[in-house]
């Protein structure tokens, strides 16, 4: 079976940083305290500080959408769930 990879490349203004996660990088996150989540990065976004202001955020940076796993999510069919970057890391392959 042949694999195919797609780069989707981007150009950010230079105040922005690149992000620290991937498009579908399999991650561990704190949903809420004690309560940690497995899943898939399906989607990211940059909060701006006009952003932010605007949408009442309590930080900018980038926030992640994760599609949980079924089995360790409490809420059915694998919710999408979105994460500040320091909430999330990287889980390793097993």
């Amino acid at each position: 079976m042949t694999q195919y990879r797609t780069l989707l490349t981007t150009e950010f203004p230079s105040n922005i940083p690149l992000p620290k996660f991937r498009l579908f990088q399999r991650v561990r996150f704190e949903d809420r305290p004690n309560c940690k989540l497995v899943g898939e990065i399906v989607g990211m976004e940059y909060v701006t500080s006009d952003a932010r202001k605007i949408e009442d955020f309590e930080q900018e940076g980038w926030t992640y959408r994760i599609k949980t796993d079924e089995a360790a999510n409490p809420n059915p069919a694998g919710a999408h769930i979105f994460a500040w970057e320091e909430d999330v890391e990287l889980l390793k392959e097993q």
